[in-house]
């Protein structure tokens, strides 16, 4: 895969995937809710810079629960990121059990409009990434 990193921090690093034409955010250790707001507005501004529709989320590196941030996530970010033009969203789910329930807290507060839009979950990272080039 050929791809241009566009962003790196402690806590997240994002790339742009040339060949499938989408946002690839790899999300490492624990995570605040001042991490989470900052790396997900960060992608935000680059689906508006860029206009891409597609973001994979992996989420496999994440250490911890984030639910301080859940419910900023599905209420703002999530539907900023549909009115910016996000079609497709892919979350790779962490081994962590409380990322996990970070993740699920997070869908569960999510419209349901969005959802059926174009969000998923895989525990899979090259599953969520053939969802995500395909479309």
């Amino acid at each position: 895969m050929n791809r241009e990193k566009l962003y790196a921090s402690k806590t997240v690093d994002i790339e742009f995937d040339e060949q499938g034409k989408f946002i690839y955010a790899n999300w490492k250790g624990f995570q605040t809710v001042e991490n989470v707001k900052s790396n997900a507005q960060k992608i935000l501004d680059i689906v508006k810079e860029k206009k891409i529709t597609r973001v994979l989320n992996d989420n496999r590196l994440v250490t911890g629960p984030w639910q301080g941030a859940t419910e900023w996530v599905a209420k703002e970010w999530f539907p900023q990121m549909f009115a910016a033009g996000m079609t497709h969203f892919a979350l790779i789910q962490s081994t962590s059990v409380f990322s996990q329930l970070s993740a699920e807290k997070t869908l569960s507060e999510t419209d349901n409009s969005w959802k059926t839009q174009g969000i998923r979950t895989f525990d899979d990272l090259e599953q969520g990434r053939k969802w995500v080039a395909a479309v």
